[in-house]
């Protein structure tokens, strides 16, 4: 199943790439991650993070430092 996830995102990638569309950074991040954000908490926002998409540590913390650079 983890293979099929991958392969769709990087199939969606590309078709936003080609578009010339972005992604909202924000999208499918749950609220409670953005907040802990918002409020300095990095650890927090990981915690929940992975607690509420099913992603590895590594890919948790992608996100967190890209929404993090942005505030």
């Amino acid at each position: 199943m983890k293979y099929k996830h991958k392969l769709l995102e990087r199939k969606i990638d590309f078709l936003l790439e080609r578009s010339g569309l972005s992604l909202d950074k924000h999208f499918g991040v749950p609220v409670q991650v953005l907040d802990a954000v918002k409020s300095g908490n990095k650890l927090k926002a990981l915690r929940i993070y992975r607690e509420e998409t099913g992603a590895s540590l590594v890919e948790a913390r992608k996100v967190i430092e890209e929404l993090w650079a942005d505030t």
